[in-house]
């Protein structure tokens, strides 16, 4: 189960975030063949003096309308078995 966090800054509408949300979840089942139900979000809103961030880098150009996305796995896959058990 992917956890995806979502960073921006306050003052998106429910409508933006429900977009965002919907895209990002598009990508997951596209990409890596998540299940569609298979849905962790979390946004973390900030006001402009907790998120900063600088204008532009490697030739692109940032706005107040940055989002930052994390993703990570929270269910480990049978990969992780074996690593597992020698934790036990």
């Amino acid at each position: 189960m992917p956890l995806v966090k979502v960073n921006l800054l306050k003052g998106r509408s429910a409508e933006e975030k429900d977009s965002i949300a919907a895209s990002i979840q598009a990508a997951l089942v596209s990409t890596l063949g998540v299940p569609d139900e298979d849905r962790y979000q979390l946004f973390n809103e900030y006001d402009g003096e907790s998120l900063r961030h600088t204008s532009g880098y490697l030739g692109l150009t940032y706005t107040d309308r940055l989002l930052i996305v994390g993703r990570r796995r929270v269910r480990p896959d049978h990969r992780d078995r074996p690593r597992q058990r020698l934790l036990r």
